[in-house]
């Protein structure tokens, strides 16, 4: 059974959004007078948790101990963007499910 880990209160959309974010486009270069080098770049959000906007959701396991034995748990992970990197959200509808 897989299930989404509890510790990141993930809440989803009931239907996905579309925001502008203010991301590092190139993580080796750096400009001087503003630091890394940034874009403007849309993404689209599923949901969210307490500190980021949610864009995909990945399988991971986890193993832990249980006297000798290595139990494994297979979990969903909320993967996203943290929300002080939200410039705008864009309008309109979306899509037509």
């Amino acid at each position: 059974m897989i299930k989404i880990h509890q510790k990141y209160e993930f809440q989803k959309y009931s239907s996905p959004k579309v925001g502008v974010f203010c991301l590092t486009t190139d993580p080796g270069e750096y400009c001087l007078k503003n630091s890394w080098k940034t874009s403007n770049i849309e993404k689209t959000i599923i949901g969210e948790t307490k500190d980021s906007y949610v864009t995909e959701l990945m399988r991971s396991e986890n193993g832990f101990w249980i006297g000798d034995k290595v139990v494994k748990e297979k979990i969903i992970i909320p993967h996203g963007i943290h929300k002080s990197r939200l410039v705008n959200w864009t309008g309109g509808q979306l899509t037509i499910f």
